[in-house]
């Protein structure tokens, strides 16, 4: 049988480097994550409207696409008041 050779560079044997990694600091800014909710929210209102609008007509699907699009809006500002209040994290604290 043949002896096998120890590779020195083989796949788990490096170690990584060790990055600190600030955990504090947001993943998004303020104005992409505001941007992001908005688009979704249009979204989600032009899919459900359109979903709607065969079996309800053109008003219930635009009522229906409002209510259901925009009420993500409250929610996303719930959860931010919740981060920034609550927790103490957010724009307002900064990481020590």
């Amino acid at each position: 049988m043949a002896k096998k050779k120890k590779n020195p560079q083989a796949f788990g044997s490096r170690k990584p480097k060790e990055e600190e990694v600030d955990l504090h600091r947001p993943w998004l800014n303020m104005r992409s994550g505001i941007t992001a909710v908005l688009t979704i929210s249009v979204l989600l209102g032009i899919y459900v409207g359109w979903q709607v609008y065969p079996t309800d007509g053109l008003q219930n699907a635009i009522l229906t696409g409002f209510v259901a699009g925009f009420s993500l809006i409250p929610i996303s500002l719930a959860f931010y008041f919740f981060q920034t209040t609550i927790l103490g994290r957010g724009r307002r604290s900064k990481a020590e």
